[in-house]
């Protein structure tokens, strides 16, 4: 009786929307939210493994960093540009010029650092191994190449002039073998630091020609932060190298071809 008095747009809009929820719980059957059920499963499972794989192999780049050796000490390290004296033509450096006593205690100034007094744990962490430091549990002795090389470098100027340094004169066996040595220490550090700063050629008013330009800009380590870090960690007290001790930091030794050995 209800359905004859109600409109008939009101009753086709009814059968409409019946026939909507019949088509709806047709399409959510059992058998179909199963089936989406297994789709979602499947596609969280697969994040969840390559989430699971991305940690692990995070976690084995960190174990794998944390435990290899490092190459240096972590002393502190900063870039700098500095423009390079040429050396001639009045473009001149502090440690050029005329022997002196002055110009000597620039020189030394530079290397006079001391040996430096490193843990056992930076120690195991080096490439090149070193000693224990006799009385001192914690202890290990060091030195930064770049004052070695200083020093090599100075005793060759002073070997450069005789006159004022007669006992550098050449013709000796033990400076020779000296120079030679360090001639070739130099060398070998110029070619492992390679500097590949580019040198430019421009025009010279002067001379009317393309010339070499010397003091040109370099990116270097800042030698005073260097120096502050290796006084800073200056052995505080004299070394006895006649003393060996033997610890349990295993560290293969180098040969000159590359090859290594534990010695």
């Amino acid at each position: 009786m209800l359905r004859k008095m109600l409109p008939s747009s009101y009753l086709a809009r009814t059968s409409f929307y019946e026939s909507l929820a019949k088509d709806n719980d047709h399409t959510l059957r059992p058998s179909t939210i199963r089936h989406f059920l297994q789709t979602y499963m499947a596609i969280f499972l697969g994040i969840l493994v390559a989430q699971t794989v991305s940690i692990i192999l995070l976690l084995l780049l960190l174990l794998f960093w944390l435990s290899s050796p490092e190459p240096y000490l972590y002393c502190a390290i900063k870039y700098e540009i500095r423009t390079f004296t040429f050396g001639v033509d009045g473009d001149f450096s502090p440690y050029q010029g005329v022997p002196s006593s002055e110009l000597d205690h620039l020189w030394e100034a530079l290397y006079s650092v001391g040996f430096q007094r490193i843990s056992k744990n930076d120690a195991a962490r080096l490439p090149n191994k070193t000693s224990p430091i006799p009385g001192d549990a914690d202890g290990y002795i060091t030195e930064l190449d770049v004052f070695h090389q200083l020093h090599c470098l100075n005793f060759i100027r002073k070997a450069l002039r005789p006159d004022y340094y007669p006992d550098m004169r050449m013709g000796v066996p033990e400076i020779d073998v000296h120079v030679d040595h360090c001639v070739d220490s130099i060398r070998q550090s110029l070619m492992c630091s390679a500097d590949i700063s580019t040198v430019g050629w421009q025009w010279s008013d002067d001379l009317q020609n393309n010339t070499f330009q010397g003091g040109v800009a370099h990116k270097c380590r800042n030698f005073d932060m260097i120096q502050d870090w290796a006084r800073q960690q200056a052995l505080p007290y004299h070394y006895d190298s006649s003393i060996r001790i033997v610890d349990d930091i295993r560290i293969p030794v180098y040969r000159p071809d590359g090859s290594t050995y534990f010695p």
